[in-house]
């Protein structure tokens, strides 16, 4: 169960306790070593969900959720952006795929 007891959902955006009892175990455990987390990951989904659905900018985080700097750190961690070959717009880096411009078919 989520440290956090939840008593009603915020947003139409957080996690059902159905949905989080689905994605705990893929997240990634935290060291026994060392300083303790001091994050809910539950609270850094629900704010990435938040973020995702209402395209707002990562400093316009409501003061509901953690910090954003936070919020962002773990949305980089989860989605790393180091292989731009998949990007719509590019080619892939083994020349597979080309761009194409409008006027050509």
């Amino acid at each position: 169960m989520a440290a956090i007891e939840r008593k009603t959902k915020r947003y139409p955006t957080d996690l059902t306790d159905a949905e989080w009892l689905r994605i705990e175990p893929l997240l990634p455990r935290f060291s026994k070593r060392g300083r303790k987390p001091s994050v809910d990951l539950r609270e850094v989904l629900n704010a990435i969900r938040y973020m995702t659905r209402s395209g707002g900018g990562w400093r316009m985080l409501p003061k509901d959720f953690p910090p954003w700097q936070t919020v962002y750190w773990w949305f980089r961690r989860f989605c790393p952006v180091d292989n731009v070959s998949h990007h719509p717009r590019r080619g892939t880096d083994d020349g597979s795929r080309t761009l194409r411009s409008r006027g050509q078919s």
